[in-house]
Formats: structure tokens, sequence, C-alpha cells
């Protein structure tokens, strides 16, 4: 047994083919981006960059050539944290 991200998950499978199996997962990693507090405009700007690669499906092909597995499921909202800027 080995608990560990998702990364070396995908680390003990490419050195040990079939020798490691998923059981559950623990939690979910999120990535997002950051910006400085009332520049609407580009809180607008950026929100809607993501709104469109998440749309066409961009987002999911960067995610999965550098994170080497699919995006998590983007929950619509998680207690306590704003999803916009306002």
């Amino acid at each position: 047994m080995v608990g560990a991200n998702q990364f070396y998950e995908q680390r003990l499978n490419q050195s040990k083919p079939e020798v490691f199996e998923r059981k559950f997962a623990f939690m979910v990693q999120y990535n997002g981006a950051a910006t400085r507090l009332g520049e609407k405009a580009w809180n607008a700007t950026v929100n809607a960059f993501i709104d469109k690669i998440k749309a066409n499906g961009q987002l999911a092909e960067i995610y999965q050539k550098w994170m080497g597995f699919p995006p998590p499921e983007f929950p619509d909202s998680l207690e306590g944290i704003p999803f916009t800027a306002s």
C-alpha cells in the first residue's frame, strides 16, 4: 500500500506497470489563476479565457499534455471560495 498524490501514482505506474492499483482518492487538487483585487477588466478577460478553453476542450488537452492525465471534474462551487472576482 502506498499513499501519494496523483503525480507519484503516475511515476509508480511508469516504473512498475501493472503492479500498483488505485483503490480510492483522498482528495482532488485544483489549480487556479490569481489576479489582483479590483482589476475588473483583467478579471473579466481571464474568466472569459478560462471559460472558452474549458468549453472548447483546449483546457483538457493542455492539462493532459502537462500533467499526464485528464483534469479533474471541476465543481460549480466550493464553500467559501469565490470562482470569479467581482
